[in-house]
């Protein structure tokens, strides 16, 4: 059965200065969620990529929207 039923996991990952540290908990991040296409770095942004800089767009637009949803969601009082 095809369905268009998809979950998106979108790590959140701690800021850090310690730019090895942070390196290896983006890569353990991505090992444990590899069909994640992007990633919340907390008190910094949100990072996504693709095949092409159009593709990447594509997931940060998308990735906005979501959040803006559940972002309405709760405060709607809907939670």
């Amino acid at each position: 059965m095809e369905t268009h039923a998809h979950v998106e996991r979108v790590p959140i990952l701690e800021n850090s200065q310690d730019y090895t540290r942070l390196a290896e908990t983006l890569k353990d991040a991505l090992a444990q969620f590899p069909q994640a296409h992007g990633v919340l770095l907390s008190r910094h942004g949100l990072y996504t990529w693709g095949k092409s800089v159009t593709e990447a767009r594509r997931h940060l637009e998308a990735l906005e929207f979501l959040f803006e949803v559940e972002e309405r969601r709760l405060v709607g009082g809907q939670a």
